[in-house]
């Protein structure tokens, strides 16, 4: 682990700019929604935010007492949501010069793995090793929590349109839930640990970063409590199997071992592929 960010040109590949600052492994890094910061959280308790275009260190989000899990920006990139293994989400003003904690979410009773806004920024979802999904107000009021994974949830995120969340857990299911009414209303069993799901934009699908059987499969398959197959898979996406790339259910690409997949992305007609080696293919069509 170099504790380094590394920022890439996806037509070229060519490397642009490394982010140092951290002192520990780096948990996540993700853009803002506007495409002009970065965020990263690390092992070192940390949240550090980034001009995306030319990689300077803009801040340093300090408060945390132990490693920082994951991190979320609203949709109108004002604040910054964190969550860590101290138990806490902690809410991050980052409109004003600098960022100011803005408030401190207490109820999860282990690690806090993940967190996400809703598409109108005025929910916050967050999961847990606890075992629950607990829902928020955007200025930090407690909502209630969600309640039927068997082991920690690893992601949580809403649907678009923020009437469903979406869940993983290390009990090797997905399950959605209605978001206000918090009742379950489907559950996939899989046959592995899934580390991160949401919604695709569209709302029809589920994504996850795994490389599972079937890749990205729809949403409403969800509601048939059956386990996935090959015949419910999107076929219109692109997705990953072990040694294959798939295109509409067809092998389109063959993977020799060394580009076996660790993690998996898609964006329109681009496959992501992050190796154990470090390394990371483009693939475009």
């Amino acid at each position: 682990m170099d504790k380094t960010v590394k920022i890439w040109n996806t037509a070229t590949g060519a490397l642009l700019h490394t982010l140092a600052g951290h002192s520990d492994n780096i948990r996540l890094v993700i853009f803002s929604p506007d495409g002009r910061l970065l965020a990263s959280c690390s092992t070192d308790k940390t949240t550090r935010l980034w001009d995306a275009a030319t990689g300077v260190a803009l801040s340093t989000l300090e408060g945390h007492s132990d490693t920082v899990n994951h991190v979320a920006f609203s949709p109108d990139n004002r604040l910054i949501a964190s969550c860590s293994a101290d138990m806490t989400i902690k809410l991050w003003n980052i409109a004003t010069e600098g960022a100011v904690l803005a408030g401190t979410l207490r109820g999860h009773t282990d690690t806090v793995n993940s967190v996400a806004f809703s598409t109108d920024g005025r929910l916050l979802v967050s999961c847990s090793a606890d075992t629950t999904i607990r829902l928020w107000s955007a200025a930090g009021a407690p909502l209630g929590s969600i309640k039927g994974h068997m082991l920690p949830v690893n992601s949580a995120a809403f649907s678009p349109d923020n009437k469903l969340v979406v869940s993983c857990s290390d009990d090797e299911t997905i399950r959605i839930w209605d978001s206000e009414s918090k009742s379950a209303q489907s559950t996939l069993e899989l046959d592995l640990s899934v580390r991160s799901v949401s919604f695709s934009s569209c709302g029809q699908y589920i994504e996850t970063d795994r490389v599972l059987d079937i890749g990205s499969f729809p949403a409403s398959s969800l509601f048939d409590d059956r386990r996935p197959s090959l015949a419910s898979a999107c076929v219109h996406t692109l997705f990953v199997t072990k040694d294959w790339l798939k295109r509409k259910t067809e092998n389109t690409l063959w993977l020799p071992n060394e580009y076996h997949a660790t993690s998996v992305g898609t964006w329109g007609d681009t496959v992501v592929l992050g190796h154990s080696s470090g390394s990371i293919s483009f693939i475009h069509f």
